[in-house]
Order: C-alpha cells, then sequence, then structure tokens
C-alpha cells in the first residue's frame, strides 16, 4: 500500500515539497522497518562482515 502511494506521488506533475517530504518520510520508515526485521532474524551480523570484507579490499591497502 504503501509503495502504491509514492507511485501515485511521484507521477503526479507539479510534486510540491510537503508531497516530497512526506515521500521521504515513507522511505524512512520502510528502512527502519527493514533494519528491526534484520535485526529480529539476526542478521546484522552478518551483513556488517560482509561490509567490513568489502570496505577492507576497497580502503586497506596490501603492506
Amino acid at each position: 500500500m504503501l509503495e502504491l502511494e509514492k507511485a501515485k506521488r511521484t507521477k503526479q506533475s507539479g510534486v510540491s515539497f510537503d508531497e516530497i517530504s512526506l515521500i521521504m518520510k515513507i522511505g524512512i520508515l520502510e528502512n527502519t522497518l527493514e533494519y528491526i526485521n534484520e535485526f529480529e532474524k539476526n542478521m546484522l551480523h552478518e551483513k556488517f562482515e560482509r561490509e567490513l570484507e568489502l570496505y577492507t579490499s576497497f580502503y586497506v591497502k596490501d603492506k
């Protein structure tokens, strides 16, 4: 339902600042819910390990 409302609002011409603000708030709420779901499924540590591995492969140079 949130996706439908976002799509409807973004397709309208002349989107106002208030509508853009609302779309951003909806996105923040969706990301928060996704984070909570990952936390409940104990997936955050795995995600951290993957991100750490990517970080070290890109930014840490071999000595």
